[in-house]
């Protein structure tokens, strides 16, 4: 910045500025040159004048926080005391310039350099030694380029200057920029007391490269903690263990003497140093570029964390001592480390992000804790029980204690007992804070003394937790060598404890039929609402009633396989003044006595809600639980009960609805009865417009159009004759109902045996040529109906059906056939499906025809997934492919909408829905390896002789020449499927086969066919059951087929 301004008193020629005329427009502003003159009238002098236009700028970006400016106008008002030999105004404004400035911080080394050679011009004039010899030293970093004419050495800068005492330098690395930088790291995260803990300290001198090699005299290493201080001196004698192919990193092992030594004046950071040194020596001469890595080992002597405090790197030179103290962490953390290689020596990464912090560990202690029984995850609401094994692998005796504590979030830390002991009231101390954690401590467990290789269990319980948690579990020993009573030694383990829920479950609700009569609004003494009480003064009610079907999906998030004892539905609870009665859904095929992990099973319950008040029409609102006891599988603990919450369920009194029920003609096969009941529980007298649309799908008999008015607290059903059209598929009748004094249409909801579809209700449909039955798997129950006399106030328009003997013409037969194959052939872009041709395999076991005939009829008659129509057409399908008529299998295929991707039924079929149905070779085909008709017949006298014993077992029993001893006695607890209960009890001898318990169920519970399952297994009737792998004890499930 130059202030070579035109002065009053100076010629025109003295500003080449003022002499070109129109460089500035000075209509608004003055011309800077007349700026002067008016400031030099307010101040004696331009010095003066100078000196304050830049003070008043620096006040003002001061105010305005701009500290880069300020710290410019500061640099040019030295150069102005500069200018005017004003050499002690100048140093003093720039050494808290040169101490403080944001340049050297941001890297602005051209400004820096700027500054410092100011600065080193005002302290030659001022004698500053001190300072002159710490800007000479930053000016020696090779980030300052200098001018060839400005290459002085440090160590000259001061040479022939007089001065009386000897000059102390001490520099902070990180408030100046220092040639010389010094790092540090151990070499593992973690040490033990008494084992050798290697370190490594690097220097490295970042100067230009005119200079002459640094002489450094010693460095100090301060550590806080446990670890004794390091003094490293020079010996110009000792050279580099290991150098780098360019000699420019040079690698000294250093070997570490103990010296006591008084305590350092210079205290760390954080500690003070300890008086026991550790002191070694290298040649310590540093030339610029040049690294060195002294590398060198300590011993331990005590516990704790260990952190380098500082490093203290010093020179001695002839007329001043300059001292580099580091004590910034980032400064002193090392990142790598270099080790001797067969090539020299090479680099690598540090072993922590904080190299220069080690844990020191005690002695490592022989003293085992294990847990051999430790479950990867366990679960709310179990008892949890830990077997601690502790085994003595010292030299000698000792006299254990074993300590145990836990923590966990605030509030959830989980109370602990030893076994036989009561739970500990030890609560622990709880925060206030919910991030911090809570711990419990129970009294310590003397285990008295181990002899070596000895070892003893002692078993810990966990009180149930109802609550998703982790648990941190510190096991602690303390003991002491026999030969050595005085020193403690403390083994300590750590686990962690997963909580987790076992299960998760959610629920759908749909409609069923009430099958109980609706008081009549024209009857006054059912409509009056006079409270009645019971014998116990409970009001009883008198409301109207609706029964729900709730359907709850069990999920399994456990990681291992969980025995079920029951599965119960629960009302929590009940707003607006309503009873309620629930009760599980008899002959439930998916419930099952155990779940393995990611398992869903379905349960479903039926709820009936009554409102207390007849005129209570208000919405009720139902709470739902569901309360699972179960355990583990290969477990025999004690039964949990967990209780889950399901979504809350809203049950609508005031509004119209609309059921669909169906079930199977009995007059006519293939026919179904579809019934739409309309329910008006308002106090209006209400009118529907209904309307039964057309389909393909179907045939109908039944009014199209109708209109329909309800009297208050009635209910109507109007019935529809269906004749599908199509085989195997679910068909869709649209029927509408609407409003007209609410002017809305109401929505169909379906009921049991019906699904709910976007438009109306789905039903499952077959052939009418083909006879179908209730007992053959049809959807529609009779009992899914009500009978007509179910309510006073509902009244049934039934049209009659035709009677079947009535032949059909053959344009009707041409019409359904012309229908049938057009439904069978579907684009490809639709469905992909290819022809069925023959599985054809080899068995790698012998399989006979009397064997291959039973595992067929025991996997169809065994099947509870998919559809039961699908399963028996697959399996007429099968006979069909194994008699060479592939031709009439595929026609069954396509009238059941039944698709095969590959051809092969032995990588499943799909239904019209999507379903997979997957079935075992030795169900689809025959192997070709099947065995000898001769064979076939000695299997079939071996059965013979099977069935003489059984009859041979049954007269000895009846004789009672069968007793058995007490000993070989078990007792077998049996859950038939076609009941709710009670449960059957056999006494069986353990030597008796499968088929003995099978009788035996059937005559006393006298039922037909019967087979044994466990664990999802069908049990073999010719092995016991213990052969099969059931646990004495378990309960087995006895699947009914038959009457």
């Amino acid at each position: 910045m130059s202030y070579q301004s035109s002065l009053p008193g100076e010629s025109a020629s003295q500003s080449p500025v003022s002499a070109v005329p129109s460089i500035y427009d000075t209509y608004i502003c003055r011309i800077p040159t007349d700026d002067v003159p008016m400031l030099i009238r307010n101040s004696p002098d331009k010095y003066t004048a100078l000196l304050r236009t830049l003070q008043r700028s620096a006040d003002y970006f001061a105010e305005i926080d701009n500290s880069r400016v300020v710290e410019r106008l500061q640099l040019e008002m030295a150069k102005v005391h500069m200018e005017h030999d004003k050499w002690e105004r100048a140093t003093r404004l720039l050494i808290p310039l040169w101490q403080s400035m944001s340049w050297r911080r941001e890297g602005w080394w051209h400004l820096l350099e700027e500054v410092n050679l100011a600065l080193s011009e005002c302290t030659k004039q001022v004698k500053d030694l001190e300072t002159l010899v710490a800007v000479e030293w930053e000016l020696s970093n090779s980030s300052l380029t200098l001018k060839q004419n400005r290459r002085v050495d440090f160590r000259n800068v001061i040479a022939g200057v007089p001065s009386e005492t000897r000059s102390t330098v001490t520099l902070r690395a990180e408030n100046h920029l220092c040639p010389i930088s010094a790092t540090f790291a151990f070499g593992s995260k973690q040490g033990n007391v008494g084992e050798p803990l290697p370190s490594q300290l690097t220097l490295h001198l970042q100067a230009h490269e005119w200079l002459a090699p640094v002489q450094i005299s010693h460095i100090k290493v301060l550590f806080e903690g446990s670890l004794g201080n390091v003094f490293i001196s020079d010996d110009p004698q000792k050279q580099a263990s290991a150098n780098t192919q360019g000699g420019r990193i040079n690698l000294h092992e250093l070997s570490l003497d103990k010296v006591l030594t008084s305590t350092s004046p210079r205290s760390s950071r954080r500690g003070s140093d300890l008086a026991a040194q550790m002191t070694g020596s290298t040649n310590l001469l540093m030339a610029p570029g040049f690294t060195k890595c002294l590398s060198f080992e300590h011993i331990p002597r005590d516990a704790g964390e260990v952190e380098v405090a500082s490093i203290s790197v010093c020179m001695n030179e002839s007329n001043f001592d300059l001292e580099i103290l580091i004590t910034d962490d980032e400064q002193i953390c090392s990142e790598n480390v270099w080790v001797r290689t067969t090539s020299g020596v090479s680099q690598k990464l540090a072993p922590n992000m904080r190299s220069h912090v080690v844990s020191i560990l005690p002695k490592p202690p022989k003293l085992k804790i294990q847990l051999p029984e430790l479950a990867s995850t366990y679960f709310t609401d179990e008892a949890i029980s830990l077997v601690v094994q502790v085994c003595n692998e010292e030299e000698d005796d000792v006299d254990v204690e074993l300590d145990v504590r836990t923590s966990g979030p605030s509030g959830t830390a989980a109370k602990m007992q030893w076994a036989h002991w009561e739970f500990s009231n030890i609560e622990g101390s709880e925060s206030d804070d919910p991030l911090k954690e809570k711990q419990i401590i129970i009294p310590s467990r003397q285990l008295g003394t181990l002899s070596r290789s000895m070892k003893t269990q002692q078993n810990l319980l966990i009180e149930p937790s109802s609550e998703q948690s982790e648990y941190q579990l510190v096991f602690m020993a303390r003991y002491r060598l026999t030969s050595d009573p005085e020193t403690p030694i403390l083994k300590s383990q750590s686990i962690s404890l997963l909580v987790s829920q076992p299960f998760e479950a959610s629920c759908s609700f749909a409609p069923l039929l009430s099958l109980g009569l609706w008081p009549s609004y024209f009857d006054a003494n059912e409509v009056d609402n006079s409270a009645e009480t019971s014998e116990t003064g409970e009001r009883t009610a008198t409301g109207l009633t609706q029964r729900w079907t709730v359907s709850s999906l069990l999920t399994s998030l456990a990681d291992v396989a969980l025995a079920l004892d029951s599965v119960e539905a629960q009302v929590l609870g009940v707003h607006d003044k309503a009873t309620y009665r629930i009760s599980a859904v008899a002959h439930d095929a998916s419930a099952s006595s155990m779940i393995s992990p990611n398992d869903i099973q379905e349960r479903k319950f039926i709820v009936e809600v009554q409102k207390l008040d007849l005129e209570d029409r208000r919405t009720t609102y139902l709470d739902l639980g569901l309360r699972v006891i179960w355990r583990r599988q290969d477990s025999n603990s004690a039964w949990t009960t967990t209780d889950l919450l399901l979504s809350e369920q809203t049950i609508p009194f005031g509004e119209p609805r609309v059921l669909a029920a169906a079930r199977n003609s009995e007059a006519l096969p293939g026919a179904i009865h579809l019934d739409y009941i309309i329910e008006n529980p308002s106090m209006y007298t209400l009118t529907f417009n209904l309307s039964m649309e057309t389909s393909e799908e179907f045939a109908f008999s039944g009014s199209k159009n109708v209109t329909v008015q309800l009297v208050p607290l009635s209910r109507h059903t109007v019935r529809y004759n269906l004749m599908p059209l199509v085989q195997g598929r679910w068909i869709n009748p649209q029927f509408r109902v609407f409003d007209t004094h609410f002017r809305k249409t109401l929505k169909v909801n379906a009921t049991d045996g019906l699904r709910t579809e976007e438009k109306g209700v789905g039903i499952w449909g077959c052939c009418h040529s083909t006879a179908r039955h209730e007992d053959e798997g049809s959807p529609y129950a009779a009992a899914n109906i009500h009978g007509d006399a179910s309510s006073r106030a509902i009244t049934s328009t039934a049209p009659q059906l035709p009677d079947p003997s009535t032949p059909r013409t053959s344009s009707q037969h041409q019409t359904v056939s012309e229908r049938s194959r057009n439904r069978r052939h579907l684009p490809l872009g639709e469905q992909f499906n290819l022809p069925v041709h023959p599985h054809v395999w080899t068995a790698k076991r012998q399989w006979t025809r009397q064997e291959l005939d039973r595992e067929k009829q025991e996997f169809f008659e065994t099947r509870v997934t998919g559809h039961a129509e699908i399963w028996a057409t697959l399996r007429t399908v099968i006979e069909m492919l194994g008699d060479g008529d592939i031709a009439s299998a595929q026609s069954i295929l396509d009238a059941a909408a039944i698709t095969v991707p590959t051809g092969d039924l032995k990588n499943g079929a799909y239904d019209e829905a999507g379903n997979l149905y997957q079935m075992p070779e030795h169900v689809i085909s025959d192997p070709t390896n099947i065995v000898l008709d001769q064979e076939v017949q000695k299997g079939e006298t071996s059965n013979d002789v099977t069935d003489d014993e059984e009859e041979l077992e049954r007269k000895r029993e009846e004789k009672g020449k069968g007793v058995l001893k007490t000993g070989d006695i078990i007792n077998v607890k049996a859950r038939l499927s076609d009941r709710g209960g009670p449960d059957i009890h056999i006494a069986l001898g353990k030597d008796q086969a499968v088929r003995t318990l099978i009788r035996r169920i059937e005559e006393e519970a006298n039922v037909g066919k019967v087979k044994i399952a466990y664990m999802g297994k069908i049990f073999k009737e010719g092995e016991t059951l213990q052969a099969q792998g059931w646990a004495e004890g378990h309960v087995v499930n006895a699947l009914v087929f038959g009457i």
